[in-house]
């Protein structure tokens, strides 16, 4: 059975050789002479024979099989390798087959000692695989890396990646060591999930309002309600047992659904429209939100069309926060005013952050907000144009934006405003979520990338 391959690193061994360009003893016109380079295969290193023919590094296609557990089939000079693909090859012959396909070796297979040697990356894509980067930096698989514009990823259990591909609307799931990515499920409803504490499962709402769980390890979805009200905002409680939501053709009330029974509980019906962005703190006795207040509409006695004005002096946005832990208590304004929130966040503390914006601005900036009470938000990372937040599994605010040095850089920051320095890179960086062994995955153009202060490792193409 065909292993499944994790990444391939090309080393230098043995005789200054490498692949793919890097430099070659001298060669004999009638002898080349046979080297050694290893790959590391499924965490076990593989030595590999090469040489170089005509200037093209070419390796052993009996080395490169084997490396991944592929026995060769030689007859009368050509050599056949079946895996989920049939390749087949001939000596001296620029001409190989893949599925009876006909394609082109830059560089003929060539015979040796009775070894037969071919390119590395056509022999690799053949099989079905890729090859990353060139030199000492290449990088084998043994599948392709998925390709298209990505419009989130987030960390699941088993140090995986779920990300939304825009293409297709759909779910696929990434490992984060080996880069290798499974079709998860291509429902439309599913795209817009949100995931569970452990990681292991994400809740969604179909098109009737009907709120499904999906098992993120087999895509299996079961109903958890067939309440069929309007429903957004899904957030999970610290134990995965509740799950909070905004509610109404308005988005004017807040309730709960228990996952085990599908009991879903009226928590606030305040007949303010417009919320939106509920979080739930990590104790469970807090909801934030956001309302979006809009114009009021003003008219004189009779009604009349010309006498309607539209009143914008109060509109912008508030920060709200109810308490679930106490009766008849009132939603308590954070902040409000004209300036945009964005991405509210709850803190470990039970605080609350916030990206403020000026919607008058003609290039308006970011400022990073906290808040432990209402008209007390003080602005941190004042060096900052801040972008985006995210909370981490250990309650950290991850926070993405734009150094005065014109980088973009990610940091995590306390309650008390101090902060410390994840990444600081060229780069564009967008969506970015913290795992909870630390990794930090985000988006660059589309592309699904591992974040680290050394850079960014593709996980997409």
């Amino acid at each position: 059975m065909k292993p499944n391959w994790q990444k391939a690193v090309l080393v230098l061994a043995v005789g200054g050789v490498s692949l793919s360009g890097l430099a070659v003893p001298a060669m004999a016109a009638a002898k080349p002479p046979v080297s050694e380079v290893k790959l590391v295969v499924d965490g076990q290193e593989a030595a590999l024979r090469t040489l170089q023919v005509k200037g093209v590094s070419l390796v052993s296609v009996r080395d490169l099989a084997r490396s991944f557990g592929i026995m060769p089939e030689y007859a009368a000079g050509s050599i056949t390798l079946n895996t989920e693909v049939t390749v087949q090859l001939k000596v001296g012959s620029p001409a190989y087959t893949v599925n009876g396909e006909t394609r082109q070796f830059a560089a003929a297979p060539f015979e040796a000692g009775g070894t037969v040697y071919a390119e590395l990356n056509s022999l690799v894509e053949a099989l079905g695989g890729s090859v990353e980067g060139q030199g000492g930096n290449a990088v084998v698989h043994s599948f392709q890396l998925l390709d298209g514009s990505f419009s989130s990823a987030r960390w699941i259990s088993g140090n995986r990646i779920l990300a939304a591909r825009d293409d297709d609307k759909s779910l696929y799931v990434i490992d984060a060591q080996t880069k290798k990515g499974t079709l998860l499920t291509s429902s439309e409803d599913v795209a817009g999930l949100t995931i569970s504490p452990d990681g292991k499962s994400g809740i969604f709402t179909a098109a009737t309002g009907e709120v499904k769980v999906i098992n993120l390890q087999t895509g299996l979805i079961r109903t958890v309600t067939t309440d069929t009200s309007v429903k957004t905002d899904l957030v999970w409680s610290a134990d995965g047992g509740t799950i909070y939501f905004i509610q109404g053709d308005n988005q004017d009330k807040l309730a709960s659904l228990k996952l085990d029974s599908g009991a879903i509980t009226k928590l606030l019906e305040d007949k303010v429209n417009f919320k939106s962005d509920l979080r739930v703190s990590a104790d469970g006795k807090k909801l934030l939100y956001i309302v979006n207040v809009t114009g009021v509409a003003k008219n004189d006695s009779n009604s009349t069309e010309e006498s309607l004005t539209i009143d914008y002096s109060g509109a912008g946005t508030q920060l709200v926060q109810f308490a679930l832990d106490s009766k008849d208590v009132k939603p308590v304004v954070l902040a409000a005013g004209k300036t945009n929130k964005l991405y509210p966040q709850l803190l470990k503390d039970g605080s609350a952050a916030y990206i403020s914006t000026d919607p008058d601005a003609q290039n308006p900036l970011g400022s990073l907000q906290l808040a432990s009470a209402p008209d007390k938000a003080v602005q941190a990372l004042p060096q900052l144009d801040a972008e985006e937040t995210s909370v981490t599994p250990a309650g950290e605010l991850l926070v993405t934006g734009v150094n005065k040095s014109g980088q973009t850089e990610l940091l995590l920051v306390q309650p008390d405003g101090s902060a410390k320095t994840v990444a600081a890179l060229t780069a564009e960086v967008t969506d970015a979520h913290a795992s909870a062994d630390g990794q930090t995955v985000g988006l660059n153009e589309g592309k699904v990338v591992l974040i680290t202060s050394a850079g960014l490792t593709g996980l997409t193409r």
